[in-house]
């Protein structure tokens, strides 16, 4: 630039730019030429910071998806193996002669006695006396003894507060919207077995006869007593 310079002033005759203006636009020129190296510098560092949080992020959603895939794989190779009846704890179904003969012979005496009252004395009382959830009683009781879901505190309270829920709904609605107050019964009756710690799944049958059934809805208040706490002690 300073030679084209030399060689135009030299035909007009103009003495040009002195050495220190020229000097003075390069020291210029050089600060431009460093601020845009830095600008593309720190441009350089924010596409990688952006690039590295990418690769980081997509690795977390792969993680995220292994893991919720390993989840999914172990309930259901879980979930598969009850229907191979594999054994997960002792309190499962007794599997010996004896105790099956036993279990068998229980059952049968215990509901043949509580059938043969409901037909020969209650229905002399217009008194309902076989409860239906007594028969799945009866398979925790005799066949699953060892179920802290089939011992007598869940098997009475769990079937006595059951039954007052279902009664009390029924009551309440007077009989009408049993698909509401039936709901209402089983859903109101688990919560309070879980605080009392007296869950018994057959106790849920218990609440929703008392709302479905017409003629346990026509016992009242008797339902608790007969067939309920009735049958429920016998057993």
């Amino acid at each position: 630039r300073q030679r084209q310079m030399c060689i135009r002033d030299r035909s007009t005759g103009d003495p040009g730019p002195s050495l220190e203006s020229l000097h003075t636009e390069i020291l210029s020129l050089q600060r431009k030429v460093k601020r845009l190296k830095t600008k593309n510098k720190l441009l350089n560092e924010k596409l990688e910071i952006n690039k590295i949080g990418k690769e980081t992020q997509t690795k977390e959603q792969q993680q995220d998806q292994e893991v919720m895939s390993a989840m999914l794989v172990k309930w259901l190779k879980a979930y598969f193996k009850k229907w191979k009846g594999v054994k997960f704890s002792s309190s499962l179904p007794i599997t010996t002669p004896w105790k099956i003969f036993w279990s068998w012979l229980a059952t049968f005496i215990a509901l043949v006695f509580i059938g043969a009252l409901s037909e020969f004395v209650w229905t002399r009382y217009h008194r309902l006396g076989t409860l239906g959830s007594a028969g799945a009683s009866c398979v925790l009781l005799y066949a699953a003894m060892n179920s802290p879901l089939a011992q007598p505190r869940n098997v009475i309270l769990g079937n006595l507060i059951s039954a007052t829920v279902g009664v009390a709904f029924n009551t309440l609605f007077h009989g009408k919207m049993i698909w509401l107050s039936g709901a209402l019964a089983v859903s109101c009756s688990i919560v309070l077995m879980h605080l009392t710690k007296s869950v018994h799944p057959p106790a849920g049958a218990t609440a929703l006869i008392a709302v479905w059934d017409a003629e346990s809805r026509n016992q009242g208040w008797w339902f608790l007593l007969l067939p309920t706490m009735f049958d429920e002690i016998l057993l």
